[in-house]
């Protein structure tokens, strides 16, 4: 059964590559009615929290970049995610607290929780994307997508 949800997945992945236009653009899936990150398509959910890491700012003094959105547990009120099209700071705290909240109902996962913290489901499929996309499109922050999204 694993292996064949890995399959699916990944032609998935593969079709929304090739048929949506803005696979990777989750402003693409705003406009299009879906609000939360949790209904966007995989591969924008994975670019929206890639570009919380990377564009994430302290409010005041400190910059941002580099996971500052993310240091706080749960995401502070020192923090912003905007850009000239919008203020979409409260989207990525309510996105990373659903990541962070994300509860894995398998008894595999309910077993090892005490001994080491397992993805959910929806980390797990974000983790996925982000490999898919650097393996199609490399691992810096100029690639195609990265230039496209937003």
């Amino acid at each position: 059964m694993r292996g064949r949800v890995v399959r699916v997945e990944r032609l998935d992945a593969l079709w929304a590559q090739a048929v949506v236009p803005s696979t990777y653009s989750w402003k693409a899936e705003l406009a299009l009615g879906r609000l939360r990150w949790q209904d966007f398509n995989r591969e924008a959910a994975a670019q929206f929290l890639q570009e919380v890491w990377e564009r994430g700012r302290l409010r005041g003094p400190g910059g941002g970049g580099n996971g500052v959105f993310y240091k706080d547990d749960p995401v502070g009120g020192d923090v912003e995610f905007a850009d000239p099209s919008g203020d979409d700071t409260s989207l990525a705290i309510e996105s990373i607290a659903y990541v962070r909240g994300a509860f894995a109902w398998r008894l595999s996962a309910l077993l090892h929780a005490t001994v080491a913290p397992r993805l959910s489901r929806g980390q797990a499929a974000v983790l996925a994307a982000l490999a898919r996309r650097r393996q199609r499109f490399g691992s810096g922050s100029t690639s195609k997508t990265a230039a496209t999204s937003g």
